[in-house]
């Protein structure tokens, strides 16, 4: 029962990406890597609770009238994502990297929203998703705001990090050493002439406050390739200047 809800989500999700845009069955099942027939099955149920619409069999299948009522109470963290944006928006002009922002809720990291008009970091263009809390750069600027039990709470759900996504981490006490350093860093860089599917990624990112709480993180990413000591600076500068810019207009909404 738990896969086949799994499925059903994965579908939605990628019927979603389409962007309003029709999906037949045979597109669907290839963006999913699951069978025709388990695809069917599946939307015909989704289909009847009015979840997803079927338009004909030629043209395929759109979120149906069901998907959109889940979402009438606005985005998640729409807040947040608001006043981020503009910030984003113009962090990516400058940088033309993928700009993150991203927050962690019940030891999980998701990202929700990003802006990626040129590195094409993401293949999937659904604003929020789940992410590696532990290899990426925005999950651990937000872990090491968090408080040493709430780390520990960390831990125990996802255990330590599989290999090659923190070499430096192999237990509880070496993961709240190497976040102690970077909350004196403030910044995080991750991957750089490291791997990710096989190409070179830089990740880079900080914590951003609601006065002295920490709500999430902001980062940059890009393909490596080319990326020298005067370009990692400029990403940094941008990032702190974004940063600073987030953090000024939380305290401006949170004094209104």
């Amino acid at each position: 029962m738990i896969e086949s809800v799994r499925k059903a989500m994965k579908i939605l999700s990628v019927i979603s990406d389409a962007a309003g845009g029709a999906l037949t069955l045979a597109e669907i099942s290839e963006r999913t890597g699951y069978p025709k027939p388990t695809c069917a099955h599946i939307i015909k149920t989704l289909a009847e609770e009015g979840y997803v619409l079927r338009i004909s069999h030629t043209v395929g299948y759109t979120l149906g009238p069901g998907a959109y009522y889940l979402t009438r109470y606005g985005r998640y963290e729409e807040k947040l994502i608001s006043i981020c944006r503009p910030v984003m928006r113009y962090m990516e002009r400058k940088s033309c990297a993928a700009v993150i922002l991203s927050v962690i809720k019940n030891s999980d990291k998701f990202i929700i929203d990003t802006y990626d008009t040129s590195q094409n970091m993401f293949k999937e263009r659904a604003q929020i998703r789940i992410d590696d809390i532990y290899r990426t750069a925005t999950g651990r600027a937000i872990l090491a705001e968090m408080s040493d039990e709430d780390v520990i709470a960390v831990y125990k759900k996802h255990g330590p990090p599989p290999r090659g996504h923190w070499d430096e981490v192999d237990g509880i006490e070496s993961l709240l050493s190497e976040l102690k350093n970077i909350r004196k860093q403030k910044i995080v860089i991750t991957g750089r002439h490291g791997s990710r599917n096989d190409r070179p990624a830089l990740g880079i990112a900080r914590a951003i406050f609601d006065k002295k709480h920490c709500v999430g993180a902001v980062g940059l990413a890009a393909w490596d390739e080319g990326i020298g000591d005067e370009e990692l600076e400029k990403l940094r500068a941008i990032l702190i200047r974004g940063a600073a810019e987030i953090q000024r207009r939380l305290t401006f909404e949170n004094n209104l």
